[in-house]
Formats: structure tokens, sequence, C-alpha cells
């Protein structure tokens, strides 16, 4: 078994440090291996096996029939909110800095199942190290907790495309793949090639396989895909991604399934956020727009699955209130692994449910959502399955309102009502302001960048684009639109 490498800064090494000698003897009683995948932009409404008709999803279906399916499972409205909340299984008012930022010095659940033993394995989109406007340097996958990785975007600049045509940094060697390829195949061929070798090793000497698996589909730009290569329309073209994915994930399933692994394997399915407002849905027989970025229910609403055949009993429905938060200590207690001293997340593990034990006594979920460093203070909410209130003092039956146009009053409600309003409204008075302070704009060097007048007045010719985002341009690696 080849060594670990060297990769935890200190804080991360002296959190995890007491803990290094009951990983090594949790990893003789049998850990599973463990896959999260995690797909970019999708909402509950795409998904069959939630009642939506927009789309082909056989393969996510059958993984919700063989195992379990949240009903009310969250994320953060957006990307990297989420993928900090869900690496970390902090809430991100105590450690989300910027976008396209993941703090090195954040202990993720990488690093603690690497500690437990396991080969740790990541494959699919980065978009954590910098993102050009600020100056902090955020995590590498090897300081993150990662053995080994494929991904794209692992720095902001120089990124190309994660579609056709790609750009992939594989274990640090960067490399661009022809007009032919498709990032997706790439990336997915990493985790079945992990797998693979995992299954190809002494059963008696091999470390457990864990695999963090945040695919690019269905994100946009919205593209053909090698099953759908005539799709046109925005719409299509989505629906063709969704279709890919879900093609993908089954070819996770069916690997395990070869190597028969199935019944030694936790696969967790989440959503990062909601569907991109660029599309419709059908879920229920009712039209439901995506709501990214948003803090309505459409925003942070997505598919949340767990399969594991033979400890997962089939065909389970929970309508328990989850989120991203739930997965970092679910992960650590199915590898046996404890949390490491000093290490508090707010998530709770779902294994015990997932066993067939009771469910979780929570009565609403909080979201502190900031979706950019610039973009002004964070939405910060609480909410059940009918009710939501933000800290400025609105209250909404999302239920019955899902655009929030109709605030309530709560003299209104009746006694059940307000009871369960009470216990929202305690949830968000019990969380305390951001920890870290946003990372801030950086003014200019005196002297430096001061604008001079110009000897001569130029002429200025402003052009403004309708409907047009900054994925539909070819100088943003879409390699099917031509913006010569």
């Amino acid at each position: 078994m080849p060594a670990k490498p060297l990769r935890l800064c200190a804080l991360v090494a002296a959190l995890l440090a007491p803990f290094l000698t009951t990983a090594a003897v949790t990893q003789e009683q049998g850990q599973p291996n463990i896959i999260v995948i995690l797909a970019d932009d999708l909402g509950v409404e795409t998904l069959g096996t939630y009642g939506g008709t927009s789309y082909e999803t056989p393969e996510l279906d059958r993984i919700a029939a063989e195992g379990m399916r949240f009903e009310n499972g969250h994320s953060q409205p957006l990307c990297t909110p989420t993928r900090v909340k869900l690496m970390t299984g902090l809430h991100n008012y105590r450690n989300y800095r910027e976008f396209m930022y993941l703090d090195p010095a954040d202990v993720t659940f990488a690093h603690v199942l690497a500690q437990a033993g396991y080969r740790t394995v990541i494959s699919g989109k980065w978009q954590l190290t910098n993102n050009l406007y600020v100056v902090h340097e955020g995590a590498s996958p090897q300081q993150a907790g990662f053995d080994e990785h494929r991904l794209w975007q692992l720095r902001r600049e120089g990124r190309g495309s994660r579609y056709w045509g790609p750009t992939l940094v594989t274990n640090d060697r960067k490399e661009t793949w022809g007009e032919d390829v498709f990032g997706p195949d790439l990336t997915n061929d990493f985790v079945l090639e992990a797998i693979d070798e995992h299954a190809a090793a002494d059963p008696a000497s091999r470390e457990p396989l864990f695999i963090y698996y945040p695919m690019a589909l269905p994100h946009d730009p919205f593209v053909t895909t090698p099953h759908h290569p005539d799709a046109e329309s925005n719409q299509e073209r989505f629906a063709a991604m969704v279709a890919y994915m879900d093609h993908l994930v089954g070819r996770v399933r069916a690997k395990l399934v070869e190597h028969e692994l199935e019944r030694d394997t936790l696969l967790l399915f989440v959503g990062d956020n909601g569907t991109s407002t660029r599309i419709t849905s059908v879920r229920d027989g009712r039209e439901v727009p995506g709501g990214k970025g948003r803090s309505l229910q459409t925003g942070s609403h997505v598919p949340y699955l767990a399969w594991w055949p033979g400890t997962i009993p089939a065909g389970q429905v929970n309508e328990t209130l989850v989120d991203v938060g739930d997965v970092f200590p679910t992960l650590v207690e199915a590898a046996g692994a404890g949390l490491p001293p000093g290490l508090d997340v707010d998530g709770e593990s779902l294994l015990p449910m997932l066993k067939g034990g009771p469910a979780l006594s929570r009565d609403a979920l909080f979201i502190h959502y900031e979706s950019r460093w610039y973009a002004g203070p964070p939405a910060r909410y609480a909410f059940d399955e009918r009710f939501k209130r933000y800290d400025d003092g609105h209250l909404f039956d999302h239920a019955d309102d899902p655009d929030e146009q109709s605030p309530l009053d709560p003299a209104s409600l009746g006694p059940e009502d307000a009871t369960r309003v009470e216990a929202i409204d305690s949830l968000l008075a019990s969380k305390p302001g951001a920890i870290r302070t946003a990372g801030a704009w950086r003014p200019p060097t005196p002297g430096v960048n001061r604008w001079t007048p110009p000897a001569h007045r130029p002429k200025n010719l402003l052009f403004i684009a309708d409907d047009m985002t900054f994925s539909d341009a070819g100088a943003q690696a879409n390699h099917q639109v031509h913006t010569p």
C-alpha cells in the first residue's frame, strides 16, 4: 500500500493527531467503501422518482427504488456554499469565505476518512482554489485530503472547457483533449478505474475506498451530449445533459455490481443547488421554474438518495428534513471513525435512519446563504415542510406560496401552526452571526491604478446583450456557439 502523501496543514494535522490510533483499529472492522456523487444544478423536480416528468432518469430512479429517497433534502442555493458545507459539515456562517474558495485550514470529510485508512479519490469539478477577484488562495485537492484527482477548473485561470474539448488536471498534470472528447466521460472513467483497482487489490490488505464525484453535469453551458448530438434549444440540451448524467451514475452502480461490491458500498447522490433559472421543468403536473441562486425552496430543494444494498432496506421514502451538512457525520459514522477531538460539526449522522432506525428529531432546517462576497449581506432563514422565517421577520407559507409573494401575519395562525413557527423561530434565533468576515475587496495601492484623464476624449460604444449569460460565448469555453 503506498504511503499517504504529506498533505495536511498544521491546524488540520493538530485536530486529527489524537484520532489516528482509533482510525487504525476501526479499519480492521470492515469499513464500507463510500461514494458521494454531487450533481451540478439539479433541483428535485428533475428526477422521475420525485414526480418529475420532463427528463429520463431511469438509473437514479432505480437507485431510489433500491435504497432510500429523502423527500425533504436540501442544499445551499448555490454551488460553492454547498460544496463548502458538504465537505466540512459546517453552516456557512462558520467557514464560508468567498465564492470559489475552500479554506485550506478546514477539516474535510476526506481528511477524516484518509486518517481512518481510506484511499481518497476525487473526480469532476473543483472550483475551490481561486476566483481571480480576491487575493486568498484556496485549498488544493491535496490540501483538502485527497490522494488522487482528475478535475476541471483546478484554477480559475486557463480553466478551459468542462464538456467538449475538455481541459482537466489529473494528479497535477494538465491536459486538453480534442473537440470530439466529452469531459464528463473522462471524469467518470477515473471513478470507474478507481473501483476497478480496488476490486483487483488483495481483499486482505486493501484500503477501503472513498470517492467524491462532484459532476459537471448538468450545469450550463447547455451542450449536446454523445447520446443526443442533435439537441438544439437550451431546454432540449438540458434534457440531454440530465439523461447523460443519469447514464454516468448508472455506470458507477453497474461497476460496483460487476465487482460484487454493492453490499460493501454506501453511495449517496445529492444535488448541489436548484436547477438553472433558464430551465422550467414539470413535477407532479405543475411547471417548476429553476430556482438556482434564490432563497426560494426551488433554490435548495434537491434530490437526496442513499443506496447500500443489504444495509439500507429497499424502497424507503423518508420525510425527515435533511441537508448537505449531514453528509460529513454520516460518512464518519459509516466508516467507524468518529470525529476528531475539537471538531464540532453542525450536521447529524443519517446512518441510523439508513439502517432502519428512528428518524432524526428535527423540526426545521437553517440556511445561512452568502452567495458572493460582494453581493451584500447574507440571507438567513429557517424552515420546515410548510413555513419559512427570514431573519428580517418575514414569514411565508412556502408550500402554498412557493414564490414567497405574500408574507403571513403570525397573529393569523392557528395554535398548531403557531407552534410550528415557534420551533422555526427558535432555531433561527439560536444561530449567531458570521464568525469570519467575508473576503474583502482589495483597494488599489496608493499611487497605483489612479485614473488620469486622456489627452483626447474617446468615442465609447456600449453593447448590452439580451438574455446572455457568461457561458454563452466561445471565449468562456463554450465550444458549441460561434462568437468569433
